[in-house]
Formats: structure tokens, sequence, C-alpha cells
């Protein structure tokens, strides 16, 4: 299992979204830090997204920040499902 982070300029960008949305008063920093956890649990509870305070790929999805081409191949590789060969008859 792939483990999920955001980058340093998604969490700007993300910042700048939370601030616009008054969600976070503090400045687009690129770290994670707790009112921006803070900021980031109240928009995923305003949005039904699971509250958890981390930039995952569906919060970031839901806030229109764009995924970077890892992260879009690492999220298709998990929803693609496993192959099965049928034995020949």
């Amino acid at each position: 299992r792939v483990i999920f982070r955001a980058t340093k300029d998604q969490i700007k960008e993300a910042q700048a979204k939370l601030k616009t949305g008054g969600m976070y008063a503090g400045e687009q920093t690129g770290t994670l830090d707790d009112a921006t956890r803070d900021g980031i649990k109240k928009f995923q509870q305003a949005n039904a997204i699971k509250v958890t305070g981390t930039l995952n790929r569906v919060t970031l999805e839901k806030m229109g920040v764009t995924l970077t081409e890892k992260q879009k191949a690492d999220a298709a590789a998990e929803v693609r499902p496993a192959v099965r060969r049928q034995p020949a008859d």
C-alpha cells in the first residue's frame, strides 16, 4: 500500500483555499501545522469527507488542488483490480 503525501506546493495551495474559505487564518507556509490541520478538518467536515486533518487524495481533489503525476499513478494502481488469469480448458 502506497502512503499518500501532499507536496509543499499542494499544502500551500490548500492553505490559500482554506484561508479564502475562512477555515484557516495563517500564512501559506507549506507546512502541515496544527492550525492547518484544524482548517483541513473544518473543510472535510463541511464537505462530508472523512475527518482526518490530513491532506489525502480525496481532500485535495475536493479542494481542486492538482495531484502530481506520481500521485495519480499511485491512485490508479490502488483502484485497479488484480487481474486473475483463468486456466485454459
